[in-house]
């Protein structure tokens, strides 16, 4: 474990301090299950029609119950979303006679989440199983969210060592003459295993491995500028500081996963907004740097188990100007040179053009992607406990930002 700094408000760092007393660290052998005849469901959509709510797919026993040692379990806390079952098992439309067979041992690696971040922490979780002696043989099944637009993503389970012919996408229910279901080693929200970061540190080495004589920069700051969603408004600013202080910016969605992981694995300081972008932080080398550019008054639980069981120095910076209430996940984010930025960059002596700072368009697009965000109810907004922002609210807010 490195160290942590912080330059917050009052408000920021007691939240940051009451989710450091949280205990992330699991150190309990972890389970496998070995499920004779067993049968892999794809995910597909049940009664709720909703993605990641209550969908089948899964490892079912040969008497077509539920394992629930297969399922992705997650754990509702405090302001974020409750999480429901992502998949529950067996399609009651499918008969069960009908089901084909592979007279084959597979291990059941879970299922692959379309979104990066739920991809690194809840689709790697069980490969820590191929790390124990003999495992290797044995070939990989996994299942796909219904939504899974990033194919580039299962790069990343050949970086870590599993061959591509070995891995087999299940796309109807199959039987097996065995699977083997290792438990994550990882759990949203709650607790990580030793031996995630082992699976981490596995793909970190057989990346750094092929590129011995590559020469890399040694100081990043990954920009989401160029995603085209603008939730993190005004970061180009922050951006020009950092090149001016000799970090290289790199849009990371533009990268091969190869490519991605070469980048982090030999960095020794990583400057980047909070949530996801932050979490890429897990292919740093240990004792490498990671700084993080807040980009609301949310921490993200994510984050501060990375802190717990990674040897990394992170500092946190509240770098938002945010003048309406936001979302912890959608936005929109306004950034800009905060006086905890500012604090930042003296103890650092960092340069900076005092000229560029922040203008009236990024203050325009904030409020019109919020408009547009918060007049849709989709959108939880943590407002006194509200589900959304009515008319009444927004004017109270309007009158409490002048």
């Amino acid at each position: 474990m490195g160290t942590t700094k912080y330059y917050c408000g009052d408000y920021l760092l007691s939240l940051h301090n009451k989710d450091n007393e949280y205990q992330y660290i699991n150190n309990n052998d972890l389970q496998v299950e070995y499920v004779e005849q067993g049968i892999i469901y794809p995910i597909e959509f049940s009664h709720t029609n909703t993605e990641e709510d209550n969908q089948y797919g899964g490892v079912c026993n040969k008497d077509n119950v539920f394992v629930e040692l297969s399922k992705n379990t997650r754990i509702h806390r405090d302001f974020h979303n409750p999480y429901k079952n992502w998949y529950i098992g067996a399609n009651p439309n499918v008969k069960v006679d009908d089901i084909d067979y592979i007279n084959e041992e597979v291990v059941f690696i879970g299922a692959m989440h379309g979104h990066f971040g739920h991809f690194l922490f809840e689709s790697l979780n069980r490969l820590w199983y191929f790390l124990e002696n003999g495992n290797k043989k044995y070939k990989a099944a996994f299942i796909l969210s219904t939504n899974f637009p990033n194919k580039k993503l299962l790069d990343l389970l050949i970086l870590f060592g599993l061959k591509e012919e070995n891995l087999i996408h299940i796309k109807k229910p199959t039987r097996f003459k065995n699977v083997i279901v290792p438990e994550p080693s990882y759990y949203l929200n709650s607790t990580c295993h030793p031996k995630f970061k082992e699976i981490i540190k596995t793909i970190s080495k057989n990346v750094t491995a092929r590129c011995k004589n590559v020469k890399i920069d040694k100081k990043i700051y990954f920009s989401k500028k160029h995603i085209g969603n603008k939730r993190a408004l005004g970061e180009k600013i922050i951006a020009e500081d950092f090149k001016k202080n000799g970090y290289k910016i790199v849009y990371p969605e533009s990268l091969s996963m190869h490519d991605y992981v070469m980048l982090l694995s030999q960095c020794k300081s990583l400057v980047c907004t909070s949530a996801t972008n932050a979490h890429n932080c897990i292919f740093l080398p240990d004792n490498s740097e990671i700084i993080i550019l807040e980009r609301s008054n949310h921490i993200h639980y994510i984050q501060t188990m990375i802190d717990q069981i990674f040897n990394l120095n992170t500092t946190y910076i509240q770098c938002h100007k945010n003048i309406l209430p936001v979302s912890y996940s959608v936005g929109p984010f306004l950034l800009d040179r905060t006086n905890h930025l500012i604090d930042f960059y003296k103890d650092r002596k960092m340069k900076r053009d005092k000229k560029n700072n922040l203008g009236i368009s990024d203050i325009y697009d904030f409020l019109k992607q919020w408009a547009n965000l918060y007049q849709n109810t989709h959108y939880r907004i943590e407002n006194n406990g509200k589900e959304y922002i009515d008319k009444s609210d927004i004017v109270k807010i309007i009158e409490d930002v002048i």
